[in-house]
Formats: C-alpha cells, sequence, structure tokens
C-alpha cells in the first residue's frame, strides 16, 4: 500500500465498490454529501472516490493519485486528477494511472495533457 494520504478513482461505482470490499477502503461517490466526504477523507488514509473528486476539492494532505477506472481518453479529467495534487504542499507527489496494454492503446491520448505540461510519463510492465 502507498505511505501517506492517497485518492484512488474509480469512475465505475460497481467496481468502487467491489474495491471498497478487497481492500477494505471506503469508497466515495455521488451519493454522500460533501460534509460525509471530507468527514472520510479527514479519518482515513486512502480513500476510493468516484468522479466527484476530478474537481473542487482542494486537499493539502494529499500525497498520492491513483486512477484505477477513467473516462477514456479524457485528458481533461486525467488533468483534474492529477490537479489534486497540485493543491498538496508536500514534495514528491506519485500519480499512478493503471491500464492494461488494450487501454493504453485505445485511450493514450488520455496522457497527452501531462506530457504538454512536461509531467513525466514511465510505463511500468506488471
Amino acid at each position: 500500500m502507498l505511505k501517506g494520504p492517497t485518492l484512488i478513482f474509480c469512475d465505475s461505482i460497481g467496481l468502487g465498490k467491489a474495491l471498497e470490499r478487497e481492500l477494505g477502503i471506503p469508497f466515495v461517490y455521488g451519493e454522500h454529501s460533501l460534509r460525509e466526504r471530507l468527514k472520510v477523507v479527514e479519518e482515513s488514509e486512502h480513500v476510493i472516490c468516484s468522479r466527484i473528486f476530478d474537481e473542487g476539492m482542494d486537499l493539502p494532505d494529499i500525497r498520492n493519485v491513483v486512477e484505477v477506472d477513467f473516462l477514456g481518453g479524457s485528458r481533461r479529467q486525467s488533468l483534474q486528477r492529477v490537479g489534486r495534487l497540485m493543491h498538496s504542499r508536500y514534495r514528491g507527489l506519485k500519480h499512478y494511472i493503471l491500464m492494461t496494454p488494450e487501454e493504453l492503446e485505445r485511450y493514450g491520448k488520455r496522457l497527452y495533457s501531462l506530457y504538454e505540461r512536461d509531467f513525466t510519463v514511465k510505463f511500468i510492465e506488471a
């Protein structure tokens, strides 16, 4: 598990709930009020979230962002999610996008916005 406060993005509600059960990490999505969302973030080091955290969330303690499930090749969403880290007060932050080789082929354009802003992108085969 990653060290430090981590947001794990998962667009699919079904997959998010499955990850919550499997990993024992709370999943926050549209059903939760803003107050509930913030409470979960404050009380949990790791949080799985849906698109509701893509925009408008200032989380200065966040250290890691992981994208497990995403909106296809959306460059905007990719930038919004890496943007959660830009509000952090820490250095040495990490942003991971988990893709199968097939997803990379289909949705690799999602990474263009990161390249355009000089982010380092590394590919690791598992």
